[in-house]
């Protein structure tokens, strides 16, 4: 994805969802997008997002 097409994104505050537990894509996202991550949530034991369990953390975080 061209970094121009995230340019929206700049003023807010965003939640990145990411299988991996380094946090690879919000480090990305932050260095080169320069993006402002309110939080990020992570799942990395191989297992695919549960919808309910990822709507339940978001709304937490809302």
């Amino acid at each position: 994805m061209p970094i121009w097409e995230l340019e929206e994104f700049k003023t807010q505050d965003n939640i990145v969802i990411e299988q991996s537990s380094t946090g690879q894509f919000t480090k990305l996202l932050k260095e080169k997008a320069g993006l402002n991550i309110r939080s990020t949530i992570k799942k990395y034991d191989g297992r695919p997002f549960d919808p309910i369990e990822l709507s339940k953390k978001i709304k937490e975080l809302l």
